[in-house]
Protein backbone atom coordinates (compact mmCIF):
# COMPACT_ATOMS: atom_id res chain seq x y z
CA UNK A 1 0.00 0.00 0.00
CA UNK A 2 3.35 2.04 -0.31
CA UNK A 3 3.22 3.27 3.71
CA UNK A 4 6.47 2.52 4.88
CA UNK A 5 6.66 -0.22 7.92
CA UNK A 6 9.02 -2.58 9.49
CA UNK A 7 10.05 -5.96 7.95
CA UNK A 8 8.99 -9.06 9.69
CA UNK A 9 9.59 -12.35 9.57
CA UNK A 10 9.79 -15.53 11.73
CA UNK A 11 12.87 -17.37 13.33
CA UNK A 12 13.47 -20.21 15.71
CA UNK A 13 15.77 -18.91 18.28
CA UNK A 14 18.40 -21.91 19.74
CA UNK A 15 20.24 -20.39 22.77
CA UNK A 16 23.04 -22.58 23.95
CA UNK A 17 21.46 -25.76 22.98
CA UNK A 18 18.05 -24.84 24.43
CA UNK A 19 15.59 -24.25 22.07
CA UNK A 20 13.38 -21.29 22.38
CA UNK A 21 11.00 -21.70 20.31
CA UNK A 22 9.73 -19.93 16.70
CA UNK A 23 9.73 -16.16 17.94
CA UNK A 24 8.95 -12.89 15.58
CA UNK A 25 12.29 -11.35 14.45
CA UNK A 26 11.36 -7.37 13.28
CA UNK A 27 13.08 -4.70 11.80
CA UNK A 28 14.31 -1.70 14.06
CA UNK A 29 12.42 1.70 13.42
CA UNK A 30 16.50 3.58 13.47
CA UNK A 31 18.45 5.51 10.98
CA UNK A 32 18.78 2.52 8.57
CA UNK A 33 15.36 2.25 8.28
CA UNK A 34 14.77 5.90 7.56
CA UNK A 35 17.58 5.68 4.92
CA UNK A 36 15.61 2.73 3.69
CA UNK A 37 12.31 4.71 3.14
CA UNK A 38 12.95 8.36 2.72
CA UNK A 39 15.18 10.76 0.11
CA UNK A 40 16.29 12.36 3.58
CA UNK A 41 16.63 10.29 6.57
CA UNK A 42 17.81 13.50 8.98
CA UNK A 43 14.47 14.08 9.97
CA UNK A 44 13.22 13.78 13.76
CA UNK A 45 11.56 10.58 14.16
CA UNK A 46 9.14 10.11 17.39
CA UNK A 47 7.97 7.05 19.49
CA UNK A 48 4.34 7.07 20.14
CA UNK A 49 3.25 4.29 22.58
CA UNK A 50 0.71 4.85 24.68
CA UNK A 51 0.14 8.51 24.39
CA UNK A 52 -1.56 11.12 22.10
CA UNK A 53 0.43 13.97 20.16
CA UNK A 54 0.02 16.45 22.79
CA UNK A 55 2.23 14.01 25.20
CA UNK A 56 4.69 13.03 22.58
CA UNK A 57 8.17 13.62 24.13
CA UNK A 58 10.52 10.99 22.94
CA UNK A 59 12.66 11.23 19.69
CA UNK A 60 14.60 8.28 18.40
CA UNK A 61 16.18 10.21 15.86
CA UNK A 62 17.42 12.99 14.38
CA UNK A 63 18.47 16.74 16.03
CA UNK A 64 16.32 19.36 13.88
CA UNK A 65 15.90 22.06 16.71
CA UNK A 66 14.35 21.23 20.09
CA UNK A 67 12.84 17.70 21.37
CA UNK A 68 9.37 18.17 20.91
CA UNK A 69 9.00 21.33 18.54
CA UNK A 70 7.66 20.26 15.86
CA UNK A 71 5.19 17.83 17.54
CA UNK A 72 3.74 20.85 19.39
CA UNK A 73 3.32 22.79 16.03
CA UNK A 74 1.46 20.07 14.95
CA UNK A 75 -0.94 19.97 17.84
CA UNK A 76 -1.05 23.55 17.76
CA UNK A 77 -2.03 23.42 14.18
CA UNK A 78 -4.75 20.10 14.96
CA UNK A 79 -6.65 22.43 17.31
CA UNK A 80 -7.05 24.98 15.07
CA UNK A 81 -9.33 22.83 13.55
CA UNK A 82 -7.92 24.58 10.06
CA UNK A 83 -7.19 22.73 7.36
CA UNK A 84 -4.37 24.65 5.64
CA UNK A 85 -2.86 24.82 9.17
CA UNK A 86 -3.61 21.26 9.24
CA UNK A 87 -1.97 20.82 6.02
CA UNK A 88 1.19 22.71 6.57
CA UNK A 89 2.37 19.95 8.97
CA UNK A 90 0.87 16.70 8.74
CA UNK A 91 0.92 15.00 5.04
CA UNK A 92 -3.03 14.23 5.10
CA UNK A 93 -2.93 12.18 2.03
CA UNK A 94 -0.69 9.56 3.67
CA UNK A 95 -2.21 10.56 6.67
CA UNK A 96 -5.51 9.67 5.59
CA UNK A 97 -4.14 5.93 3.79
CA UNK A 98 -2.12 5.27 6.99
CA UNK A 99 -6.04 5.62 8.85
CA UNK A 100 -8.13 3.65 6.63
CA UNK A 101 -5.49 0.93 6.70
CA UNK A 102 -5.40 0.82 10.25
CA UNK A 103 -9.16 0.45 10.61
CA UNK A 104 -9.63 -2.12 8.20
CA UNK A 105 -7.49 -4.46 9.10
CA UNK A 106 -8.65 -3.50 12.75
CA UNK A 107 -5.48 -2.05 14.27
CA UNK A 108 -6.80 -1.41 17.66
CA UNK A 109 -4.05 -1.00 19.35
CA UNK A 110 -2.51 1.63 16.69
CA UNK A 111 -2.37 4.97 16.79
CA UNK A 112 -6.34 6.05 14.92
CA UNK A 113 -7.79 4.23 17.86
CA UNK A 114 -5.59 3.09 20.12
CA UNK A 115 -2.95 6.42 20.76
CA UNK A 116 -0.73 3.24 20.24
CA UNK A 117 2.12 1.74 18.66
CA UNK A 118 3.10 4.45 15.79
CA UNK A 119 6.54 6.16 15.03
CA UNK A 120 5.72 10.00 13.89
CA UNK A 121 8.73 11.27 11.24
CA UNK A 122 9.11 14.77 10.09
CA UNK A 123 10.29 14.72 6.95
CA UNK A 124 12.25 17.24 5.68
CA UNK A 125 11.41 16.02 2.19
CA UNK A 126 8.13 16.97 2.40
CA UNK A 127 8.97 20.48 3.79
CA UNK A 128 8.45 18.99 7.21
CA UNK A 129 5.40 17.64 7.50
CA UNK A 130 4.78 14.91 9.76
CA UNK A 131 4.32 11.20 8.33
CA UNK A 132 2.76 8.12 10.78
CA UNK A 133 4.37 4.83 10.58
CA UNK A 134 2.47 1.56 11.89
CA UNK A 135 4.29 -0.38 14.25
CA UNK A 136 2.92 -2.90 16.74
CA UNK A 137 0.92 -5.03 14.42
CA UNK A 138 0.43 -8.34 16.31
CA UNK A 139 -3.44 -7.47 16.79
CA UNK A 140 -4.29 -7.65 13.76
CA UNK A 141 -8.40 -8.80 12.26
CA UNK A 142 -8.95 -9.57 16.61
CA UNK A 143 -11.91 -7.74 15.88
CA UNK A 144 -14.53 -9.35 12.97
CA UNK A 145 -16.85 -6.74 13.68
CA UNK A 146 -14.64 -3.79 13.99
CA UNK A 147 -16.74 -0.36 12.64
CA UNK A 148 -14.16 1.32 9.70
CA UNK A 149 -15.90 4.63 9.55
CA UNK A 150 -16.74 5.08 13.46
CA UNK A 151 -15.47 8.49 14.06
CA UNK A 152 -12.06 8.25 15.90
CA UNK A 153 -10.86 10.54 19.07
CA UNK A 154 -7.22 10.99 18.61
CA UNK A 155 -5.92 14.50 17.94
CA UNK A 156 -4.71 13.83 14.63
CA UNK A 157 -7.33 11.29 13.40
CA UNK A 158 -9.99 14.01 14.85
CA UNK A 159 -8.47 16.56 13.38
CA UNK A 160 -8.76 15.39 9.73
CA UNK A 161 -12.17 13.72 10.05
CA UNK A 162 -13.40 16.84 11.50
CA UNK A 163 -12.74 18.16 7.89
CA UNK A 164 -16.03 17.16 5.33
CA UNK A 165 -13.33 16.78 1.90
CA UNK A 166 -10.93 14.76 4.04
CA UNK A 167 -13.84 12.47 5.52
CA UNK A 168 -14.68 12.04 2.16
CA UNK A 169 -11.55 11.10 0.59
CA UNK A 170 -11.54 8.50 3.60
CA UNK A 171 -14.22 7.08 2.76
CA UNK A 172 -13.10 6.90 -0.76
CA UNK A 173 -10.00 5.37 -0.03
CA UNK A 174 -11.50 2.70 1.91
CA UNK A 175 -13.37 1.66 -1.23
CA UNK A 176 -10.37 1.89 -3.24
CA UNK A 177 -8.36 -0.15 -0.70
CA UNK A 178 -11.22 -2.92 -0.80
CA UNK A 179 -9.66 -5.09 -2.68
CA UNK A 180 -6.92 -5.53 -0.95
CA UNK A 181 -8.85 -7.77 1.44
CA UNK A 182 -9.87 -10.17 -1.04
CA UNK A 183 -10.40 -13.20 1.21
CA UNK A 184 -9.14 -15.55 -2.26
CA UNK A 185 -6.02 -13.40 -1.73
CA UNK A 186 -5.55 -13.27 1.92
CA UNK A 187 -6.27 -16.61 3.34
CA UNK A 188 -3.66 -18.21 0.54
CA UNK A 189 -0.65 -16.15 2.16
CA UNK A 190 -1.57 -16.83 5.64
CA UNK A 191 -2.10 -21.01 4.83
CA UNK A 192 1.23 -20.49 2.82
CA UNK A 193 2.77 -18.88 6.31
CA UNK A 194 1.14 -21.30 8.30
CA UNK A 195 2.83 -23.83 6.06
CA UNK A 196 6.09 -22.97 6.45
CA UNK A 197 5.92 -22.77 10.21
CA UNK A 198 4.29 -26.32 10.85
CA UNK A 199 7.41 -28.60 11.08
CA UNK A 200 9.58 -26.25 13.11
CA UNK A 201 6.50 -25.47 15.37
CA UNK A 202 5.70 -29.41 15.31
CA UNK A 203 9.56 -29.57 16.71
CA UNK A 204 8.95 -27.90 19.52
CA UNK A 205 6.28 -30.21 20.88
CA UNK A 206 2.37 -31.26 19.78
CA UNK A 207 1.09 -28.24 22.55
CA UNK A 208 3.01 -25.30 20.62
CA UNK A 209 1.55 -27.50 17.39
CA UNK A 210 -2.17 -27.19 18.66
CA UNK A 211 -1.94 -23.56 20.15
CA UNK A 212 -0.54 -22.54 16.66
CA UNK A 213 -3.64 -24.58 14.24
CA UNK A 214 -6.07 -22.87 17.39
CA UNK A 215 -4.37 -19.28 16.52
CA UNK A 216 -4.54 -19.22 12.72
CA UNK A 217 -8.23 -21.23 12.43
CA UNK A 218 -8.08 -24.03 10.71
CA UNK A 219 -9.72 -23.96 7.11
CA UNK A 220 -12.82 -26.12 8.18
CA UNK A 221 -13.50 -23.21 10.49
CA UNK A 222 -12.41 -20.53 9.80
CA UNK A 223 -14.87 -17.69 7.72
CA UNK A 224 -14.33 -16.68 3.81
CA UNK A 225 -15.26 -13.08 4.45
CA UNK A 226 -14.62 -10.28 6.41
CA UNK A 227 -17.48 -8.76 8.86
CA UNK A 228 -17.57 -5.14 7.96
CA UNK A 229 -18.07 -3.03 5.23
CA UNK A 230 -18.00 0.57 4.70
CA UNK A 231 -20.85 1.45 6.84
CA UNK A 232 -20.77 2.86 10.30
CA UNK A 233 -21.80 0.78 12.57
CA UNK A 234 -22.94 1.04 16.04
CA UNK A 235 -20.62 -0.35 18.88
CA UNK A 236 -21.07 -3.71 20.26
CA UNK A 237 -22.09 -3.68 24.06
CA UNK A 238 -20.29 -7.35 24.28
CA UNK A 239 -16.74 -9.03 23.04
CA UNK A 240 -17.48 -10.25 19.50
CA UNK A 241 -17.66 -14.57 19.47
CA UNK A 242 -14.21 -16.53 18.60
CA UNK A 243 -15.75 -16.75 14.78
CA UNK A 244 -18.76 -14.47 13.60
CA UNK A 245 -20.62 -16.26 10.64
CA UNK A 246 -19.94 -14.17 7.31
CA UNK A 247 -16.37 -13.05 9.42
CA UNK A 248 -12.73 -13.20 10.14
CA UNK A 249 -11.76 -15.45 12.60
CA UNK A 250 -10.60 -14.26 15.97
CA UNK A 251 -7.07 -15.46 17.12
CA UNK A 252 -7.22 -16.83 20.06
CA UNK A 253 -6.41 -15.34 23.48
CA UNK A 254 -7.21 -11.59 21.79
CA UNK A 255 -8.75 -9.04 23.16
CA UNK A 256 -11.77 -6.61 22.47
CA UNK A 257 -10.82 -3.45 21.39
CA UNK A 258 -10.09 -0.59 23.15
CA UNK A 259 -12.25 2.59 22.10
CA UNK A 260 -10.97 6.10 22.30
CA UNK A 261 -14.14 8.57 23.28
CA UNK A 262 -15.69 9.60 19.92
CA UNK A 263 -15.95 13.21 18.15
CA UNK A 264 -19.33 14.21 17.16
CA UNK A 265 -20.87 12.26 14.43
CA UNK A 266 -22.59 15.08 13.50
CA UNK A 267 -21.70 15.64 10.19
CA UNK A 268 -20.71 11.96 9.64
CA UNK A 269 -23.90 10.83 8.80
CA UNK A 270 -23.67 10.96 5.35
CA UNK A 271 -20.96 7.97 3.77
CA UNK A 272 -20.81 7.61 0.61
CA UNK A 273 -2.40 -7.30 3.05
CA UNK A 274 -1.17 -7.03 5.60
CA UNK A 275 2.24 -6.64 7.21
CA UNK A 276 3.44 -10.04 7.18
CA UNK A 277 1.11 -12.02 5.78
CA UNK A 278 3.33 -12.86 2.82
CA UNK A 279 5.59 -16.16 3.23
CA UNK A 280 8.32 -13.43 2.62
CA UNK A 281 9.15 -10.42 4.57
CA UNK A 282 7.78 -7.41 3.21
CA UNK A 283 9.29 -3.53 3.50
CA UNK A 284 5.92 -1.94 3.14
CA UNK A 285 2.27 -2.82 4.56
Amino acid sequence: AGIPAARVTHARVILDGRDLGIHVLKEALDRDFLERHFDRPDGNLYDGNGVDLDELTERDEGRSGPPGADVARLVAACRTEDPAAIGDCLDVDAFIDFMALEMMTGHWDGYTVGRNNYRLYFDPARDGRALFIPHGMDQLYGEPGAAILELPGTLAAGAVMGVPEWRARFREQVRRRLPLFDPAELLPAIDAVAGRLRPAVAETGGESLAGRRSATCGPASRPVTPAWSNRPRPRSPSRPPSTVPGGWCRPAGSRASTRAKPISRRAWATTGATSSGSPVPQERR
